[in-house]
C-alpha cells in the first residue's frame, strides 16, 4: 500500500505541474503575448502528458483501500476537469485563429476583385 500511495503522490504532483504550466501557457496564448506554433505545440504536448499521468493515477487507484480510494478519486476528478477545460480552451483558440485566417483570406480576395485593373 505504501508504494502505491507514493506512486499516487508522485503522479498527482506531476499532473498538478502540467496543469499549472498549461494554465500559464494558455494565459500567454489567449492574451496574445505568445501565439506561436511552438507555444501551441507545447500546450498540446503538456496536455498529452497530463492525460498519461491521469491514466497512471487511475491504474494506481486500484491498489488503495476504500477510504483513500474515495479521496483520490475526488482528486483525480478535479484534475480531469482541469484537463477537459484546458483542452477545450486550446480548441477554442485554434478555432478562433482558423476563423480569423479564413476571414482575412476572404477579405483579401474581395479586395483583389474590387481593385481596378491597370
Amino acid at each position: 500500500m505504501r508504494a502505491a500511495s507514493a506512486s499516487l503522490e508522485a503522479h498527482h504532483a506531476a499532473a498538478r505541474k502540467y496543469v499549472l504550466n498549461t494554465h500559464k501557457a494558455l494565459e500567454l496564448l489567449e492574451s496574445g503575448q505568445d501565439t506561436s506554433l511552438e507555444m501551441q505545440s507545447q500546450i498540446s504536448q503538456d496536455l498529452n502528458a497530463l492525460a498519461r499521468e491521469l491514466e497512471q493515477l487511475e491504474e494506481q487507484l486500484t491498489y488503495e483501500g476504500p477510504e483513500r480510494r474515495k479521496l483520490w478519486r475526488k482528486r483525480i476528478s478535479q484534475l480531469q476537469d482541469e484537463f477537459n477545460s484546458q483542452r477545450a480552451a486550446l480548441t477554442r483558440h485554434a478555432s478562433r485563429a482558423r476563423s480569423q485566417q479564413r476571414e482575412a483570406e476572404e477579405r483579401d480576395a474581395l479586395l483583389q476583385v474590387a481593385r481596378p485593373r491597370a
